[in-house]
């Protein structure tokens, strides 16, 4: 095993393709880091990733620095962090593991009871975030935003499917999917609001990547206070398997607030 590395540098850019109300998707912006990771641990699964944004990015260039923490046997850890204009926008950790691991026991939840996909997308509506032109979505669960019905636990999710289809599910695509759908906060709300994204950490739970298909996507909120919501996420594949859990927190704020 290894302990000691150098940093690498790597170059990306911000688009603004996948813009929502109140900058980049953090979905879109951990996906960016994945692709950056990658390259370390070759052969490897990733785990795990946590991203906290520090700043809302620019769209714009962003300069990747990554390190190597940690190389072991069974599992390697790295660390990133984002520059834009020499101001740090962004840092991540990620673990990842080597495949064929010991299974001592396996147990699983089961794939909600919803519609199946039926290829009837919904349109973006007039106005909406430009992300949502890169998605094909078929809500199945939960209420539209700002549709100001009262919920304890607020939910949403449904299928969804990119608009230009890869070739496979990675990992990428699944810190995409973490973050892309509206978050359910929005639903009980009669006015609106944004929800920016303070900390992203994504569990990968499927041994990645997967072959091109649907992707159930599940979202819920159990509490709203002093200007804070937590979220919880849930990446299934239409056989049933989960592939990824996640939880954020993120201010809730008019989009007028900086």
């Amino acid at each position: 095993m290894s302990t000691a590395f150098e940093t690498a540098i790597t170059s990306g850019a911000i688009s603004a393709d996948w813009s929502a109300p109140l900058g980049p998707n953090g979905g879109y912006v951990a996906a960016i880091v994945v692709r950056a990771f990658e390259p370390l641990f070759p052969g490897r699964h990733i785990r795990s990733l946590t991203c906290h944004y520090l700043r809302r990015p620019a769209i714009a260039p962003i300069e990747l620095r990554t390190e190597v923490v940690r190389e072991g046997r069974r599992m390697a850890t790295a660390r990133l962090s984002g520059f834009q204009d020499d101001k740090e926008v962004l840092t991540a950790i990620a673990a990842f593991s080597s495949p064929g691991l010991d299974v001592v026991a396996e147990w699983s939840p089961r794939l909600p009871a919803v519609e199946p996909p039926n290829g009837k997308w919904v349109p973006a509506p007039d106005g909406a975030p430009t992300l949502f032109r890169q998605m094909h979505l078929q809500p199945r669960i939960g209420d539209p935003p700002f549709s100001g019905k009262p919920a304890e636990a607020p939910t949403a999710g449904g299928w969804i499917e990119l608009a230009d289809p890869p070739d496979q599910i990675d990992a990428a695509v699944v810190a995409l999917y973490t973050d892309i759908w509206w978050p359910p906060s929005l639903s009980p709300l009669t006015t609106p609001a944004g929800a920016p994204t303070i900390d992203l950490t994504i569990h990968f739970r499927a041994d990645l990547p997967l072959p091109a298909d649907y992707a159930l996507v599940t979202f819920e909120t159990r509490l709203s206070a002093g200007g804070f919501v937590e979220e919880d996420g849930w990446i299934w594949a239409r056989d049933g398997r989960l592939i990824a859990h996640s939880r954020q927190l993120a201010l809730l704020q008019a989009p007028s607030q900086d």
